[in-house]
């Protein structure tokens, strides 16, 4: 039997996630993070397709998170972003986790099937599902004060001189207001990066609100070695106000004692002679890591896919999808 999993179905999903993905995984231990990330107030029932096999037991679990869940104004475009898709080895129907999947995409309206980080085996799987696969850039801003950096490796400078347009300062909530409808990012807005970002359970997200541009971006402080970065989670805008504004955010990092910003976007912000920000791949000296929890000094690729082709218009970010999901509990900070 494949169903929405009800509420009286959450405990049965949270063991089956300890058991069959992974032991003490933090959906597995935290009710309120489960909650968070997929229980549909207005439906009265999670964001997650469930299988049961003829003993009335788990089989095969797939949780989804769509952007209308944020903001109820976007479901004429809606994108279901899919996250922990497991079926257990033992199955009834070794093709469940399709059947699981087809039953989504015939039984919840969207205009976009979309995920977010993957292995190399579950990009198989996507590409042969009709997804498009990429991978997202990762770019930075080191500070230029510091000669011991203790979490960046080796990271470069950018040699333009773009000029200091505005003077940002994070905030920890942003009005919700008018801002100008982007056509080109319209499956997102301000209330859905207020509504996602602002009531996290976990984590502690700050915004730079800079109507001059129309751009409202979100980040995270991450504290470790007793150094700080801050990364860029997500944004409402265009990438060319990002563009414009990164001498502001080279000025803040250094008024503030950042080793750098970051950020993981699906379009590449550094090649204008505008941007401050600098391209890192994963095969390069300069390490700008990427996992904190725990810390894991290396580059890492992470890798989208969507069906049935990337969105016009569309900016992929770390924060889609459950990308920017804590793994530790009790741990906001490092």
């Amino acid at each position: 039997m494949i169903e929405f999993c009800g509420k009286e179905d959450s405990t049965k999903v949270m063991q089956f996630i300890n058991d069959f993905w992974k032991k003490d995984h933090i959906l597995a231990t935290s009710k309120e993070m489960f909650d968070y990330q997929y229980y549909d107030q207005t439906a009265g029932r999670y964001n997650m397709i469930i299988s049961k096999d003829d003993n009335n037991e788990l089989e095969c679990v797939l949780g989804f998170i769509p952007t209308s869940r944020f903001n109820k104004a976007l479901v004429e475009k809606n994108i279901i972003w899919l996250s922990l898709w497991k079926s257990r080895e033992d199955a009834s129907n070794p093709f469940i986790g399709i059947m699981v999947y087809s039953f989504l995409r015939q039984n919840y309206e969207h205009s976009f099937i979309a995920t977010n980080g993957m292995s190399a085996i579950a990009e198989q799987l996507y590409e042969h599902l009709g997804f498009e696969v990429q991978s997202l850039y990762h770019l930075y801003i080191a500070n230029p004060t510091i000669d011991d950096f203790k979490i960046a490796h080796n990271p470069k400078f950018s040699n333009n001189n773009a000029g200091l347009l505005f003077e940002l300062e994070l905030v920890d909530s942003v009005e919700i207001q008018s801002i100008s409808r982007h056509e080109t990012t319209c499956y997102k807005d301000s209330t859905y990066l207020i509504n996602k970002y602002l009531n996290h359970p976990h984590y502690v997200y700050s915004f730079f609100n800079i109507p001059e541009e129309d751009l409202i971006i979100v980040c995270r402080e991450i504290i470790i070695k007793n150094r700080k970065v801050l990364r860029i989670i997500d944004f409402y805008g265009r990438p060319s106000s990002l563009i414009r504004v990164s001498k502001s955010l080279e000025f803040f990092i250094i008024k503030n004692n950042y080793e750098y910003v970051d950020i993981l976007i699906s379009t590449d912000i550094s090649s204008s002679v505008q941007s401050k920000f600098i391209l890192n791949n994963t095969d390069s000296t300069t390490i700008i890591p990427n996992y904190f929890e725990p810390f894991d000094s290396r580059n890492v690729e992470i890798k989208f896919a969507m069906h049935p082709k990337l969105m016009e218009g569309y900016f992929v970010t770390k924060g889609d999808g459950d990308q920017d999901r804590p793994s530790l509990v009790k741990e906001r900070n490092i």
